[in-house]
């Protein structure tokens, strides 16, 4: 599996985790639907969905961009 380009920070690459598209940055779900590095919304990556990362990022700009 590929990482998030920028990135600073990985969860679990196997679990279902939310998304800042702002600082493209990964996050567990016990810690929050707003980004922690930077307060703005996130969505929810759904691997065990099978969703991309490119996908989950298109998915940030509908809601958020």
């Amino acid at each position: 599996m590929s990482y998030p380009r920028t990135a600073s920070y990985q969860a679990d690459p196997d679990a279902d985790n939310y998304v800042c598209g702002s600082c493209e940055r990964t996050q567990d779900p016990r810690e929050g639907d707003p980004c922690i590095k930077c307060g703005k919304p996130t969505v929810t990556w759904l691997k065990s969905q099978g969703e991309s990362w490119d996908e989950v990022l298109k998915k940030w700009e509908r809601y958020h961009g």
